[in-house]
């Protein structure tokens, strides 16, 4: 079951943008389960990775089209006709939108999957026997254009951002999890300090272990009039002993 509900929430954190707290709330699970997941699976490197997928650049370049597109639409044409810098810009941008939705060749996606599918038959040929129809149903669904029939339920190619109130919020409670997780750890091992246990009478709170011996000066001043005193204490007993000696 546990491994099920990573699943979910690595899915969710990497493809919906939702920030652990909204993940911990919809699965019905502790935040500090999330975190620790997400720190263990490295979910950040995987959600800076899907940020640079060319579906998600793609949708960049939708959103730089339309916003360049609609300030050369406020322009007066009489007045500020469109440059030729500006339209070399806005065919650049889509040309690049073009590429991106191509992505990988036919060619080269078979070819991966060749190689794939003979290095999984030597390990486990009933498994590469099983992945094999998937395999073809994906390159005749890419030669048809329908790839985009393969995203999973749910996927959005551009996460929602997060404001930023609600990432420092968020990085404060990483902050707390990260503490509590590591004060359990300790805690399992046996090696948290002890803390200090309020006195029965006075009800202040006392150190439970015994205080250590106050620092020895290290200041060259400090050490020299120490051992001028104790010099003089020396001499000072020595001639209290000669005079007992006379006596």
């Amino acid at each position: 079951m546990n491994s099920e509900q990573n699943e979910q929430a690595r899915n969710l954190y990497i493809r919906s943008g939702l920030s652990k707290t909204d993940i911990a709330a919809t699965l019905g699970l502790s935040r500090r389960a999330i975190y620790q997941w997400c720190v263990e699976g490295a979910w950040d490197d995987l959600l800076a990775s899907a940020a640079i997928m060319p579906s998600m650049l793609a949708e960049r370049c939708y959103h730089l089209i339309g916003n360049f597109t609609e300030r050369l639409l406020l322009k007066d044409p009489s007045e500020e006709p469109v440059t030729t810098a500006e339209a070399n810009t806005l065919c650049k941008l889509v040309n690049a939108v073009s590429k991106l939705k191509k992505g990988s060749t036919i060619s080269e996606d078979m070819e991966t999957f060749t190689s794939f599918l003979s290095g999984l038959d030597k390990k486990d040929p009933a498994l590469a026997q099983a992945v094999a129809p998937h395999v073809t149903d994906f390159i005749a669904c890419k030669k048809t254009g329908g790839e985009t029939q393969l995203l999973m339920a749910g996927f959005k190619e551009q996460a929602a951002q997060q404001d930023p109130a609600q990432r420092l919020h968020e990085a404060i409670l990483d902050q707390q999890d990260a503490a509590t997780i590591l004060k359990e750890k300790m805690e399992a091992a046996g090696t948290v300090p002890s803390q200090a246990k309020p006195h029965s009478s006075s009800g202040q709170y006392t150190p439970s272990s015994t205080p250590s011996a106050p620092a020895k000066p290290t200041d060259p001043r400090a050490l020299f009039w120490q051992s001028r005193d104790k010099i003089k204490m020396r001499k000072e007993a020595e001639r209290a002993g000669k005079r007992n000696d006379r006596c």
